[in-house]
C-alpha cells in the first residue's frame, strides 16, 4: 500500500444507521485531513435519501472523497435462510466487480454480516487489495454472558453454531484483515476462532450528540404530559421488536394507582406494516387503564433526540432478544435518564456492566411490569459516572478513528 492509501467503503443499504456512519467517516477523513482517497460504494438512491451526504461529497472532492452509485438493484429478502443466502451472494458479485475496476488498496465491508458467505467461497482477486469489514451481530461469545434470561432455546443454540461456522469460512479469506466488531465483548473470542492473519478490533458504536434544542418542559407540555407523572419512553422505529406490545400488556398490569402516576410515550415512526395493530393495541390499553398514552407517530430529526430523552424519566429499550447494541443506550447514558431495557444479550450486558439501570425479560410483559413497578415506588439506581464514561467512549471521532487507525495501515 501507499503512503496516500486508497479505501473504498462498500454499504449497499441505506436505511437507519448505514448513511449516518458513512457520512461520519467522511467529515472525520476531511476534518483530519488524512492523504489519499476515501471511494464510497453505495446504492445511486442512496445520495437521493440523505440530505447531507451528497453535498458534502461534492463539496470536498479535492479532499480525496469519491463515490460511484451502484446502479444494480438488490433485492432484499431477510425473512428465509435462503433469501438471506441470495442477498449475501449478490452483494458478493457487485463489490467483486467494482473493486476489480476501482482496484483500491483497502475496502471495507461496512456490514460484513451479510457478506460472510462471499467472504467463504468467492471474494478472491489477483491484485494486491486488503478487505476489513463491520460485523454488527456476533454471538459466539452469548453463552458466556451470566444473566439467565441469556439462556437459549435448541434452535437459538443451533444459529448460533452456524454464525461460528461461517464466521470461521469467511475468515479463512486470505484478503481479509481486520473484523470490527461493534460489541466489544466479543473480540477475544472472535481472535480466539479466526486465522491468525484476521484480527478482531472493538469499534465504538460512533453516535453525534447534538445539544438539546428544546427544555425539558417544553417538550412536556409538546407532548400534553399530565402534572406529576413519571415519564417511560419508547422512541425510534415503532415496530414489534422494540416490545411495543410486550410495554401495552406490562402497563394493564401496574395497580390503578400506579396507572395514575405513569405517562407512556411513543416516540417515531410507526411501522407501517404494523400500524393497524399498533394502534389498535394502543387504543384498547388507553381505554382500558388509568396511564396517560402518548403517541408521537413521526420521523425524529437528530436534533430533537437528545431533547425528548432529557424530558423523560426512564427510556424503555425493550427490543424482543435483540442482537447486538443500540445507540439509544448511548444516548440515555449521555442524558442520565435511567434504562429498563432488555437482559438478553449485549443490551443487557451493557446495562449491567455500566450501571445503565434495570435489565429484565422484555419478552414477558410481567418482567416489565415489575420493572416499572420498581420504578413508580423505589426507583432505579444508575452509576452516573460510569454513565457518562459510557457514552464518552462511544463519540463518534473515536468510531471514526479506530477504523481509519488500521485500513490506513501499510500492508
Amino acid at each position: 500500500m501507499s503512503t496516500s492509501p486508497h479505501v473504498v467503503l462498500f454499504d449497499l443499504y441505506t436505511g437507519g444507521h448505514h448513511l449516518q456512519y458513512l457520512e461520519y467517516l467522511c467529515r472525520y477523513w476531511v476534518h483530519e485531513q488524512i492523504a489519499g482517497c476515501l471511494h464510497l460504494l453505495l446504492p445511486a438512491h442512496g445520495l437521493d435519501t440523505h440530505p447531507t451526504l451528497h453535498p458534502f461529497l461534492l463539496a470536498h472532492a479535492s479532499a480525496g472523497l469519491r463515490v460511484t452509485p451502484v446502479t444494480e438493484s438488490l433485492h432484499l429478502d431477510h425473512a428465509r435462510p435462503l433469501g438471506l443466502l441470495r442477498n449475501d451472494l449478490q452483494q458478493g458479485r457487485i463489490l467483486a466487480r467494482y473493486l476489480r475496476q476501482i482496484r483500491p488498496d483497502h475496502a471495507v465491508l461496512m456490514h460484513m454480516d451479510h457478506l460472510q458467505v462471499s467472504l467463504a467461497t468467492d471474494l478472491r482477486f489477483t491484485f494486491p487489495i486488503r478487505l476489513s469489514g463491520i460485523y454488527f451481530r456476533p454471538t459466539v461469545h452469548y453463552r458466556f454472558f451470566v444473566d439467565p434470561a441469556t439462556s437459549s432455546s435448541w434452535r437459538e443454540h443451533l444459529h448460533h453454531w452456524r454464525k461460528r461456522v461461517l464466521l470461521q469460512m469467511a475468515a479463512r479469506n486470505r484478503h481479509l484483515a481486520y473484523l470490527f466488531s461493534l460489541d466489544p465483548y466479543a473480540v477475544p473470542y472472535i481472535n480466539a476462532m479466526t486465522g491468525k492473519h484476521v484480527q478482531a478490533i472493538a469499534l465504538p458504536d460512533g453516535i453525534t450528540l447534538q445539544p438539546g434544542s428544546r427544555t425539558p418542559s417544553e417538550v412536556r407540555a409538546d407532548w400534553g404530559v399530565e402534572p406529576g407523572r413519571t415519564v417511560a419512553l419508547l422512541f425510534g422505529s415503532i415496530s414489534p421488536r422494540k416490545g411495543v406490545f410486550q410495554v401495552l400488556d406490562a402497563v394493564r398490569l401496574l395497580p390503578q394507582d400506579l396507572q395514575q402516576r405513569l405517562c407512556l410515550v411513543f416516540a417515531g415512526r410507526v411501522s407501517p406494516r404494523e400500524r393497524v395493530d399498533i394502534y389498535t393495541a394502543f387504543e384498547e390499553t388507553r381505554h382500558h387503564t388509568q396511564v396517560q398514552l402518548i403517541m408521537d407517530d413521526r420521523f425524529l430529526p437528530e436534533s430533537e433526540l437528545q431533547s425528548l430523552i432529557a424530558a423523560s424519566d426512564v427510556m424503555l429499550i425493550a427490543y424482543q432478544r435483540h442482537i447486538g447494541s443500540s445507540n439509544a443506550l448511548i444516548r440515555a447514558a449521555a442524558a442520565q435518564v435511567p434504562i429498563l431495557g432488555q437482559s438478553y444479550g449485549l443490551i443487557g450486558e451493557q446495562i449491567r456492566r455500566h450501571g445503565l439501570g434495570l435489565a429484565v425479560d422484555t419478552t414477558q410483559p410481567e418482567a416489565i411490569a415489575r420493572g416499572l413497578l420498581q420504578i413508580l415506588t423505589e426507583g432505579i439506581s444508575v452509576d452516573e459516572k460510569a454513565m457518562l464514561q459510557f457514552a464518552r467512549a462511544n463519540a463518534v471521532d473515536h468510531f471514526a478513528r479506530t477504523l481509519f487507525d488500521y485500513v490506513t495501515r501499510p500492508a
